[in-house]
């Protein structure tokens, strides 16, 4: 197979744009994997995985559906549809991976409180070392003053050797 033969198959990924989607009224977006079995034609495209916004481009399919249509069928339908229109593909919908909509809003889990307390511990770890730090440099003043002096004398003896 040749470039041109790949480049007309169906990209393996490809995403809507989300926010614009999610603006729009009753914005619905959803991530999606699609699976063609037709090996012939796919060329090793037998996933594709997709980001689509259901109220603008799978807006035809939400129109005909009646109350006994779900979101699957129409995303399978919507997917199905585009696959062979533009490469004479037909997919079937393998996994709604999940579906956002325009007012849904995350809330505060279990994973979120966690990475807070870790954050939380190291900065009261570095904040103690911090202190603890300045307590002992301003007790013991003068091996804190020999230490930097040795340590700023080291500094500018590198920078004077490598300019040299």
């Amino acid at each position: 197979m040749n470039e041109s033969e790949y480049n007309m198959m169906p990209p393996l990924f490809h995403l809507d744009e989300f926010d614009a989607c999610l603006q729009q009224p009753g914005g619905t977006y959803c991530v999606l994997d699609g699976y063609s079995a037709h090996t012939v034609k796919h060329y090793n495209h037998t996933q594709i995985h997709r980001g689509v916004c259901v109220t603008s481009t799978c807006q035809q399919y939400l129109h005909e559906a009646n109350t006994t249509m779900d979101l699957t069928d129409t995303l399978e339908a919507c997917l199905n549809d585009s696959l062979w229109n533009e490469y004479q593909i037909e997919g079937k919908l393998a996994k709604l991976r999940y579906c956002k909509r325009e007012n849904d809003r995350r809330g505060v889990d279990e994973s979120d409180i966690i990475v807070a307390v870790v954050y939380l511990a190291l900065i009261l770890l570095n904040i103690t070392g911090s202190f603890y730090d300045i307590n002992y440099f301003t007790k013991e003043e003068k091996t804190g003053k020999i230490q930097s002096n040795f340590v700023l004398g080291l500094i500018c003896n590198l920078d004077q050797n490598s300019f040299s």
